[in-house]
């Protein structure tokens, strides 16, 4: 696995955003799904995601969570590297809080970045990855909670 350590430059921007996604309960209207924590297809990781930045009309996300690390040992020995990491960023509005467009998503095994689409669709959403010049597409599935275990500390 590639070093994920977060540079410098970014801690702040990572800091700032995790203490957004604190106040979330608070802060989403009804009706807004983008905003919230996400777990991954394999139930791994927990993804939170919210504006970008304050004010920001972008969506961004970071790992918050490893509820897989109890039965995964290379997660839990990345676990330092990964929570916290910046995992998706620039998602611009493509039709209202639904689809959203544009944006970038880190593979953390290999360290590439790809292009990202995501559609909210109730308290599922739908991502789709493309590698290679979008020649190649692939499809994930993450589910809202409310709650998760394995939070990083």
């Amino acid at each position: 696995m590639p070093d994920m350590a977060i540079k410098p430059d970014r801690l702040l921007a990572v800091l700032s955003f995790a203490s957004f996604i604190s106040l979330l309960p608070g802060l989403v209207e009804a009706g807004t799904p983008p905003e919230g924590y996400w777990l991954n297809g394999d139930k791994s990781v927990v993804v939170a995601i919210g504006a970008c930045e304050a004010g920001s009309v972008k969506l961004c996300g970071i790992i918050v969570g490893l509820p897989g690390a109890t039965s995964n040992t290379e997660l839990e020995r990345y676990r330092s590297e990964l929570c916290g990491l910046p995992l998706i960023w620039d998602l611009q509005s493509g039709d209202g809080n639904q689809f959203w467009q544009d944006g970038k998503i880190l593979d953390p095994e290999t360290g590439q970045v790809h292009d990202l689409q995501a559609n909210f669709v109730g308290h599922a959403l739908e991502l789709r990855v493309f590698e290679a010049r979008r020649t190649k597409t692939h499809k994930l599935t993450w589910q809202k909670i409310e709650t998760f275990k394995e939070p990083c500390t």
